[in-house]
């Protein structure tokens, strides 16, 4: 009878030892839950960025310096040097106020959102720099 009970112990142990491994590299943890990517077929990481001049009616604040921009490029680090570049120039120009960076990863029809700064300043510019490193890093180690 304890052979048999102990037996069964050790063969449940043994059949329920992979259920609930979540440390594979198939799975990516973001914080919130977890994507089984071997469920996923695309993954797109994407940055985004735009700046607006303020404008006082249809006059340009700062002649010579266009009314700003929008771009959604791919999340590589050729992109986000240019995108840290643009920001670097973009808010040290007092002409430009409304600038808006943000970046995601798509899987499939799930989007996570990895950062957004609605309102990229002086102030804040050292942590938008570390957000899109960070974001990078995070896309990379799913691929």
């Amino acid at each position: 009878m304890k052979v048999a009970l102990i037996s069964s112990l050790i063969g449940a142990c043994a059949l329920l030892s992979g259920c609930g491994n979540t440390t594979s590299d198939s799975w990516y943890d973001y914080g919130n839950g977890m994507i089984n990517l071997e469920n996923v077929t695309h993954i797109q990481g994407r940055i985004s960025l735009s700046y607006y001049q303020d404008s006082n009616g249809n006059k340009e604040l700062c002649k010579g310096q266009g009314r700003g921009g929008n771009w959604d490029n791919p999340l590589t680090s050729n992109d986000v040097d240019i995108i840290i570049d643009t920001l670097e120039n973009v808010v040290g120009n007092e002409c430009f106020r409304k600038v808006k960076v943000s970046s995601n990863i798509k899987f499939d029809n799930f989007t996570l959102n990895l950062f957004e700064h609605k309102k990229v300043s002086k102030e804040n510019l050292g942590k938008v720099k570390d957000d899109l490193g960070d974001a990078l890093s995070s896309y990379n180690s799913v691929l």
